[in-house]
């Protein structure tokens, strides 16, 4: 549970939909951050694809090197993979609660 909590705090706050533009989870975070982000921001409109179930999938995707290392520097450790499992799972969630409340208040204002 606590590594799922730490996945949708990191879902909410760091690797959000809005990724595919310039806002605060880009800014917020530094440089490096920003620059890493760079190209999925190039490839993605605004509440397109980044806006869907998909999209969760591919932040997730472009994230998994980063995991791949620590897999690797961790000696493939099982519960290294478990507390993965947990973090995407909650990155996932905090996705979906993102772009499901997108799609409410477009609803209402429209």
């Amino acid at each position: 549970m606590l590594f799922y909590s730490i996945g949708v705090y990191v879902g909410t706050n760091w690797i959000t939909p809005d990724l595919d533009i310039i806002s605060t989870p880009t800014n917020k975070h530094g440089f490096i951050w920003k620059l890493f982000w760079t190209p999925y921001r190039w490839a993605h409109k605004h509440q397109g694809v980044s806006h869907t179930f998909m999209g969760s999938l591919e932040r997730v995707l472009y994230i998994s090197p980063l995991f791949l290392i620590t897999f690797a520097l961790t000696g493939w450790n099982k519960l290294v993979l478990i507390i993965s499992a947990g973090i995407v799972f909650g990155i996932i969630v905090a996705n979906i609660a993102h772009v499901t409340l997108d799609k409410i208040v477009i609803l209402i204002i429209y």
